[in-house]
């Protein structure tokens, strides 16, 4: 099904196995869709934002339009999820893949919010770049309309950070994308370790670590150690 509508967060396509369509009471405007397919990641639909369409695959998908019929508001994903987010002249490409997702329009017409649960991997690949990779149980992401340009991701539980040489995990971690900033607290859930971070030359533990780019800063306070 494709063409339903313009604008952010409005839906472009979707293909699945099977595709159940709800109408409002006119019988015209949409009000739901429910897809289906026989394998992970088959069931998929595309949403329009600023800076390119963004595709959300999985094996069962729920969707909900707001009264136009053709912006989503509510989304439900199971089993496979994928979350593609294509670069932009600012912004290297990102995936995230979970078991679920679910995500909402707070404070707005269309979907700004969206929380992923269990397997979490975050993953970007700036353009001649090192990949970055973080990996938690959950992620809770605030993006622009449509699932657009992601401003604020917090992450839970296990949390695992990954960049080149640099290795860092901690029990709670958050990641100021616009700003090239993760901040690593609590207790990490599997160790019982505090926040830690290594770059090959020396590892840091602390309450609180911070770890900037350009230039690449790693700031530590509370019970600070560190050894070379």
């Amino acid at each position: 099904i494709t063409g339903v509508g313009d604008g952010a967060g409005a839906l472009k396509a979707m293909e699945a196995d099977d595709i159940n369509l709800e109408f409002a009471s006119d019988g015209k405007t949409l009000a739901g869709a429910t897809l289906a397919s026989a394998r992970p990641r088959q069931a998929t639909i595309d949403l329009a934002a600023d800076g390119g369409a963004r595709r959300i695959a999985g094996q069962w998908v729920d969707v909900r339009f707001g009264p136009d019929g053709a912006t989503v508001n509510g989304l439900t994903v199971r089993d496979g999820v994928g979350l593609t987010l294509p670069a932009t002249a600012t912004e290297p490409p990102r995936t995230i893949t979970s078991a679920t997702l679910t995500a909402a329009a707070e404070g707005g017409t269309s979907l700004n919010a969206a929380r992923f649960v269990d397997n979490v991997e975050y993953r970007e690949a700036p353009k001649g770049g090192t990949p970055r990779v973080v990996r938690a149980r959950s992620l809770d992401a605030a993006t622009a309309p449509g699932l657009g340009a992601m401003t604020d991701a917090r992450f839970a539980g296990a949390v695992r950070f990954e960049e080149g040489q640099t290795r860092g995990a901690s029990g709670l971690a958050r990641y100021f994308a616009d700003r090239g900033r993760i901040e690593l607290d609590g207790v990490d859930q599997t160790t019982g370790q505090s926040p830690r971070v290594t770059d090959g030359q020396v590892a840091i533990g602390a309450a609180h670590i911070e770890i900037t780019d350009e230039p690449r800063r790693i700031a530590a306070r509370g019970n600070v150690r560190s050894v070379m």
